[in-house]
């Protein structure tokens, strides 16, 4: 009787390995999943003193803040001519509003 059960969990196990290998899996993969995109370097930002006046150099070229604190305004900050933002803390909608920006 052992031998009679061994015999079919054998079969059972070959009929089931034998069906998991088939080509079933014959799905098209989307467009684009396997292409390189380019990734832009990070911008280079140093301060340089120059005739007794400190600078900020990103990627070589000087950036004038113009600033803004605020919390909720962002956009009102950006129609005022603001570059650079502060806030004071840190929210659920952080990254979304960093990443906007």
């Amino acid at each position: 009787m052992k031998l009679k059960y061994l015999f079919t969990s054998f079969f059972i196990l070959a009929a089931v390995l034998n069906a998991s290998c088939s080509d079933n899996d014959n799905y098209t993969i989307p467009k684009g999943s396997f292409e390189e995109k380019p990734v832009v370097p990070p911008a280079k930002v140093e301060t340089s003193k120059v005739d007794g006046k400190w600078k900020l150099l990103v990627n070589g070229q000087e950036l004038y803040i113009k600033g803004a604190a605020c919390n909720n305004f962002y956009a009102e900050a950006k129609d005022f001519g603001a570059n650079v933002i502060r806030t004071y803390g840190v929210s659920d909608k952080s990254m979304t509003i960093l990443n906007s920006a």
